[in-house]
């Protein structure tokens, strides 16, 4: 699995409240697994790392699933469980990426959100470092 990310742009961001910075921090995202799964312009991958995160780290971890506060519904990418192993699916197409053990999603996870802070640092300052946690495996 790989989630990669271009045009990052806040081009409406008037504040620095969690809110604000996860509506309006946008970028282009796409969801490879070898070929693409999914994409979307305009995506709020600064809210999306923090709920990956924060998945990472829930001690009973399910299947993970994304509402976001500026999405119409959850977002239709899951990471689902299927035994031992786990996938992205997309629930509006069907694409589906290749089973893999939990750590090389955490991989994955971990390269798309420190990149993006590594970015969102460089583009919007040092105080935004702060919607940014660790990955804690």
């Amino acid at each position: 699995m790989e989630l990669r990310y271009s045009a990052l742009a806040a081009p409406d961001l008037h504040g620095r409240s969690e809110a604000e910075v996860f509506v309006h921090v946008e970028a282009d995202l796409v969801v490879r697994e070898g070929a693409e799964i999914y994409s979307e312009g305009a995506f709020p991958v600064v809210e999306l790392a923090a709920a990956l995160r924060e998945w990472q780290t829930s001690p009973a971890r399910g299947d993970f699933e994304f509402t976001s506060l500026s999405l119409e519904d959850r977002w239709q990418v899951r990471v689902v469980a299927a035994g031992d192993r786990w996938h992205v699916v997309d629930d509006v197409t069907g694409a589906q990426g290749t089973l893999r053990p939990l750590a090389e999603i955490d991989s994955a996870i971990d390269a798309f959100v420190n990149a993006l802070r590594a970015d969102c640092t460089r583009e919007f300052g040092p105080w935004i470092d702060r919607f940014f946690h660790p990955a804690q495996n």
